[in-house]
């Protein structure tokens, strides 16, 4: 099913900072092609980056890619790269025909060598559908091949074959790490990782029913494993013996299904802003990313993510930066405080890439159980703050409520110096609206003979 890989195609940008792409090998300098698409065959759609795309004539394209001529113009408009939503490429013997394998139960995509392309669903019971009821010519051949041992894909990786490659790949990563490569996981297709997460995103397994070829990135250590003859016939026996009686395509839907549940329970686990505050029909999405940024939970950099939010600090309690595309450029170093998390199809969750070295767009998504607690500090943190009064305020307020300005009777008054006089100490006022200076009255003394009149600081006799 896979050509083992014997090169690693290593190139860098050229002087003018554009990828170099070489339309007739199929390869391209980009990250994209480097670390995760020079593992497919010429063949193969999935080895076709966006710079590959963009750089193919549509009427002169080679051989092993002109039946998607009609995808890669549709990428091209697009701007894409060929999508890897599939597992296998399956050449049809005696047909011209292509199909890109995902899984039973699933529509697929099958081409002709005319390029012409077909919706295609292996079903149970040695039932097949085809989309809108189009047919390739030869379908009854390609029906037939389906029902057929020779259709059987690779048995999967036995326990024991994993143990020995993750105890080979165990060997080789300090390796890696001596070389100064910059990949901190080992990984494969089939998903072969350790629980505690250390090997991922780094490698690729290629397996056939015969042997088994790892390829470890950036790196030429590569090694092959033969599988057991005996053991692999006997389990091809008992799988083919299922499909005839029906029951493994029964038992491969309920796993399919149960893979799916399992999934989406990760995925809904976190969401968008939109989604959670439209749930809980509390706050405005303005508000609230404004409220955020000044507790220091989001920020925005024009270098970053597209100018748009990303999640910092305490605010990575609440929720994760997920990876969503690659930038295209790896000219802007990640800062520590730049956590990206993307999710991890082998543990059902979403898992903070320690291993990212370049710049990917990224949205903010909320953890859903810890989501009210964040509303309710936003809240909190929107509340006017209580003005705390001095007890200086309270005094004036105090004795404010006896003194008002003899002259405009406002209430805008501050206290100056005491005076004593024969009859005893007085409190003098100036009015801060008038600017008049009083003083306050005492028993037995008339407004008139105990009124001081003083304007902007000139005594005034009267």
């Amino acid at each position: 099913m896979f050509s083992a890989i014997n090169n690693f195609f290593t190139i860098l940008k050229s002087a003018n900072g554009k990828y170099i792409t070489d339309a007739k090998n199929l390869t391209c300098s980009c990250p994209d092609w480097k670390e995760k698409r020079y593992q497919y065959t010429t063949n193969d759609p999935r080895r076709l980056c966006k710079h590959l795309i963009q750089k193919l004539d549509e009427n002169n394209l080679v051989q092993e890619v002109f039946k998607y001529k009609d995808n890669i113009l549709f990428y091209k408009s697009k701007n894409k790269g060929f999508r890897d939503d599939f597992n296998h490429l399956i050449e049809i013997p005696n047909t011209g025909c292509t199909l890109l394998y995902k899984y039973e139960f699933e529509w697929m995509n099958l081409f002709d060598e005319d390029g012409n392309k077909y919706g295609f669903l292996i079903g149970g019971n040695g039932n097949f559908s085809w989309s809108k009821e189009t047919k390739p010519a030869s379908s009854n051949t390609i029906e037939l091949f389906f029902t057929k041992s020779e259709y059987l894909l690779p048995i999967d990786l036995l326990k024991e074959e994993i143990d020995e490659i993750i105890k080979v790949i165990s060997g080789k990563y300090k390796i890696l790490q001596e070389n100064n490569h910059g990949y901190s996981s080992i990984a494969n297709i089939y998903d072969i990782v350790n629980e505690d997460g250390d090997y991922r995103d780094a490698g690729t397994v290629n397996v056939s029913n015969e042997k088994i070829d790892i390829k470890l990135y950036g790196s030429d250590n590569g090694f092959t494993l033969i599988r057991d003859k005996i053991i692999i016939e006997q389990k091809l026996k008992e799988r083919l013996i299922k499909i005839k009686s029906g029951n493994y395509w029964e038992t491969t839907y309920l796993k399919f299904n149960t893979e799916i549940e399992e999934r989406n329970k990760g995925i809904n686990k976190f969401l968008t802003t939109s989604l959670m505050l439209n749930y809980y029909k509390s706050v405005k999405t303005n508000h609230f990313n404004k409220i955020l940024e000044k507790m220091n939970f989001i920020k925005k950099i024009d270098s970053y993510n597209n100018s748009k939010w990303i999640l910092i600090g305490n605010g990575l309690k609440y929720g994760i930066n997920f990876q969503k595309s690659y930038v295209g450029h790896n000219s802007i170093e990640i800062p520590d405080w730049y956590v990206i998390s993307k999710f991890d199809d082998y543990t059902k969750e979403y898992k903070i890439d320690t291993s990212s070295y370049q710049i990917y767009y990224t949205e903010i998504l909320w953890n859903k159980e810890m989501f009210k607690e964040l509303l309710d500090l936003v809240t909190t943190y929107s509340k006017p703050k209580e003005k705390v009064v001095s007890k200086k305020q309270t005094e004036r307020d105090e004795w404010l409520q006896f003194v008002e300005c003899p002259y405009c009777a406002s209430k805008n008054i501050h206290k100056k110096n005491k005076r004593t006089y024969g009859y005893g100490e007085v409190q003098r006022y100036q009015c801060m609206d008038c600017k008049k200076i009083f003083q306050e009255l005492l028993d037995g003394k008339s407004n008139d003979d105990l009124i001081e009149k003083e304007m902007m600081g000139n005594k005034v006799e009267g």
